[in-house]
């Protein structure tokens, strides 16, 4: 049984009806004795006791109306407890009058049960009497009301007279029972129709669109389509103008939607700035309608004195009895991101290549996941070299799932794959283990012992501590200054106070914090100093063609002088020619990382691969300092 939606009316009432209670429970106390009155001298004592306990139980109800009204909820359950329990025993004590008084006088007899035992239902579910029964209560009043009739024309006037208390107690009950049940039904229609829409667009919500969907679709064989819209520019509104501006946008875009689309369409927000709408076809021609759709959407929007400006892309798929509500959204999403995607076109319509698409997408979430539950995601490592000699001072760990199969994902598509599974938590922590084996296994090692292993770990860390807690169980406290965390530009540079708090500890156990792929987000210079970061990663595109690209070479200089500054080191990636590398030693870079330094190899080779090229670089400059001592040495070399 769900809890009532409104505790509030619902406690009002029993909080009234206890004071009723109490009245019924005076009344039965002087009711019940004058009708039975003329019994023994026994009986009359049986009388008297009812009587005090019908008093009291007056008082326990009058009480608990007054802790009601002082929101003492739990003595009022306690106090009303006891009222009816006392009300239940001492209706009860009525069968020892029963016999001789039911055979006296019926009528009386009749009379009296039916008062008390209303009485007592009254105390023990007073609420209930309120909210389900107040026909019930009617229709005795109305027999009361019979009785009372009977009684004024046989002359009985003290009868007639306590019969008549009895109905105005009964339609009084009655009509706060009808009130109490009247609100409750508003509010319940309220509260229906608010757990099935949108608060702010008065669109169905999500949940009530889906069932739409649901519904819809088993029926449906191509007759209706699913659309999905989402706003372009509306994030701009919300973060510029604020959430009061954004809202007035979408209320004024939920309604050109339901003036533009035809009638029996299923219109919802499904949150944020996305909205879905189920379009019957009939004798409509689907893709004016949705142009019309997208010029209603682009019209400004007039807020505070400002017009606001937002387009919108389009996604839409045929309903198939066949086809789930989750797939079906799914291939309208996959639409829509295809239009959002192309400069030409904003609506566009699911196919059978993005099926494709879309089913190879589906197995491939499928196997990664099956990979990463399984440990078959293997790490490379790619050096990163001081730019003045390639001595190696640090490696990248770089997720990689081996498989033919696979070879052609991307290194974006794999870190898309580990967002979209959810397991990007899980990839980082398998990266991070993989960083302690080798740094426990380099610690005492005198070529390897300096080496920094470097993580680029998700953004979803950024929002809690729970990262710095991962690397104080994973990471020994003497290998922590040997570890680097990477977080990507775009993503904290949109941090907040938490972020800070994350950056801070892990800087306080030692752990160097880059910032990967600088330059291609919008980061402040003001917000950028007050980060605890150590190093900038100058991302690649930036590097390539650098020997030729004088706007690039003033951009890498600038971001030198700015790192620099800060008091903070710097990396070019994506470093592939010996023409890039004297750019940037030029330019003052620390370090590079690239195809010129090492393609990414697997961990079992990086150890010796790391030992030959310190071994080598120690070599080269053991030479130069030779040649710099002894001039002969370089003009014998040269001759040979």
């Amino acid at each position: 049984m769900s809890k009532d939606p409104h505790p509030d009316l619902a406690v009002r009432a029993e909080r009234d009806s206890a004071m009723v209670s109490a009245a019924l429970h005076a009344f039965a106390a002087g009711a019940v004795p004058a009708l039975l009155w003329d019994a023994d001298v026994v009986r009359r004592a049986n009388l008297i006791a009812f009587t005090c306990v019908e008093l009291l139980l007056a008082v326990l109800a009058l009480l608990a109306y007054i802790a009601g009204r002082n929101h003492r909820q739990a003595l009022f359950k306690r106090l009303n407890r006891i009222e009816s329990t006392g009300a239940a025993l001492n209706f009860g004590s009525l069968a020892w009058l029963g016999p001789d008084v039911a055979s006296a006088s019926p009528s009386k007899y009749l009379l009296t049960v039916t008062l008390v035992a209303l009485t007592s239902i009254a105390a023990s579910n007073s609420s209930l009497l309120i909210r389900r029964r107040s026909s019930f209560l009617t229709t005795l009043t109305i027999i009361g009301a019979s009785h009372f009739v009977a009684y004024v024309v046989k002359g009985e006037v003290i009868f007639a007279s306590f019969t008549a208390l009895w109905c105005i107690a009964l339609a009084y009950f009655s009509r706060i029972g009808y009130d109490a049940m009247r609100q409750l039904s508003e509010l319940q229609q309220q509260s229906a129709l608010s757990a099935r829409h949108d608060d702010l667009t008065g669109l169905l919500n999500r949940s009530a669109f889906i069932d739409a969907l649901e519904e819809r679709r088993s029926t449906a064989a191509g007759s209706d389509v699913l659309v999905l819209l989402d706003l372009d520019g509306f994030k701009a509104i919300n973060d510029g103008y604020g959430h009061a501006s954004g809202d007035a946008v979408l209320r004024s875009v939920a309604g050109r939607l339901e003036r533009t689309l035809p009638a029996g369409t299923d219109l919802g927000r499904l949150g944020g700035d996305e909205f879905a709408a189920l379009v019957p076809l009939g004798a409509i021609d689907l893709r004016v309608t949705l142009e019309r759709v997208l010029d209603e959407v682009g019209l400004a929007v007039h807020v505070d004195d400002r017009d606001l400006y937002v387009a919108g892309s389009i996604g839409w798929t045929h309903l198939q009895p066949g086809i789930d509500p989750p797939e079906l959204m799914a291939e309208a999403d996959a639409a829509m991101y295809r239009s959002k995607a192309s400069s030409t076109v904003n609506s566009t319509g699911f196919n059978s290549q993005m099926r494709a698409d879309l089913e190879r997408s589906l197995e491939l979430r499928q196997r990664f996941r099956s990979a990463v539950k399984e440990r078959r995601i293997a790490f490379h490592a790619q050096p990163v070299v001081r730019s003045s000699d390639q001595t190696p001072i640090g490696i990248e760990l770089l997720a990689r799932w081996p498989g033919d199969d696979h070879a052609d994902i991307s290194p974006e598509e794999f870190t898309l794959l580990a967002d979209e599974t959810g397991l990007a938590v899980e990839l980082d922590r398998l990266a991070l283990t993989e960083a302690r084996r080798l740094l426990e296994e380099w610690r005492h090692d005198p070529y390897l012992g300096s080496i920094v292993v470097k993580v680029n770990v998700s953004p979803i860390h950024l929002q809690n501590l729970a990262l710095a807690r991962s690397i104080r169980d994973l990471i020994p406290d003497g290998d922590r200054d040997r570890l680097g965390l990477e977080f990507v530009e775009t993503k904290l540079m949109a941090s907040n106070a938490r972020t800070h708090a994350l950056l801070r500890e892990l800087k306080s156990m030692g752990v160097t914090i880059s910032i990967d792929d600088f330059g291609t987000g919008y980061s402040s210079l003001a917000y950028l100093r007050t980060l605890p970061v150590s190093e900038i990663k100058i991302d690649r595109s930036f590097v390539t063609g650098l020997d030729t690209d004088q706007v690039n070479a003033g951009l890498v200089k600038a971001i030198v002088d700015l790192a620099s500054t800060l008091g903070m080191t710097t990396i070019a990636e994506g470093v592939e020619s010996h023409e890039e590398l004297l750019a940037l030693q030029h330019l003052g870079i620390g370090a590079i990382q690239g195809f010129l330094t090492g393609k990414p190899i697997p961990l079992d080779e990086v150890g010796e691969s790391l030992r030959a090229r310190r071994e080598a670089t120690r070599h080269v400059a053991q030479i130069r300092d030779a040649q710099a001592k002894d001039p002969d040495i370089k003009g014998a070399q040269s001759a040979g």
